[in-house]
């Protein structure tokens, strides 16, 4: 066997060893935007609902904010996400600014301090090692949106401690105003976080589908 053959035999073996490489890459990248996609649909549909909630609390629910969510979920898979979400959207849809604004008076019972919970990616999580094999520009979106819901979660752990605080029963009327007031402001952080998490979400779901 000659010196040419042989050189030939091992550039074959190199190349179809990064071949067997690359589509060993390009199955897990797949794998990896197919979970991902389900888990960030699920957390996007959660967040949507917040954000109507909030939004009928502090009466801040209008036409564009209701087209902005509408327009999001068009990514989604059919489904019962968005079967539920896209029949929610029907209530506001055709109402004025005025006539939200009044069904938000009509419609909000009590506090909605308990809805808040703390929500995580776990799969996000467990990938954050290996997103090196998704585009550049998809990596910095999962960055920017996994620390826009480390905000939201700490902003609400802030909310939790004021919201144990009307519990209390020694404290006086003055600070039970100043807890309320805090409450209330929290709520409004909230509301923004949300809205820039779900816009956030919004674009890496775009980017995946």
């Amino acid at each position: 066997m000659d010196f040419f053959s042989i050189l030939f035999g091992w550039l074959l073996g190199i190349c179809g060893t990064l071949i067997l490489e690359y589509y060993r890459i390009i199955r897990k990248r797949n794998s990896i935007i197919k979970s991902l996609y389900v888990e960030l649909e699920n957390i996007h549909f959660i967040i949507s609902n917040i954000i109507i909630l909030i939004g009928l609390k502090l009466i801040k629910l209008d036409k564009e904010l209701i087209t902005r969510i509408e327009t999001s979920i068009t990514s989604y898979k059919e489904g019962e996400n968005k079967i539920i979400l896209s029949n929610r959207i029907q209530k506001f849809k055709n109402k004025s600014d005025k006539e939200l604004k009044e069904f938000c008076i009509s419609q909000y019972k009590g506090n909605i301090s308990n809805e808040y919970k703390k929500y995580s990616l776990p799969l996000l999580s467990t990938y954050l090692n290996t997103l090196y094999i998704l585009p550049d520009t998809t990596q910095q979106l999962l960055s920017e949106l996994y620390s826009k819901l480390e905000t939201v979660n700490q902003t609400i752990e802030s909310h939790w401690y004021f919201f144990t605080k009307t519990f209390d029963q020694s404290l006086s009327e003055q600070d039970r105003i100043a807890v309320e007031n805090n409450l209330f402001s929290k709520d409004e952080i909230l509301f923004e976080q949300y809205k820039s998490l779900h816009n956030k979400i919004t674009d890496v779901l775009d980017q995946l589908g």
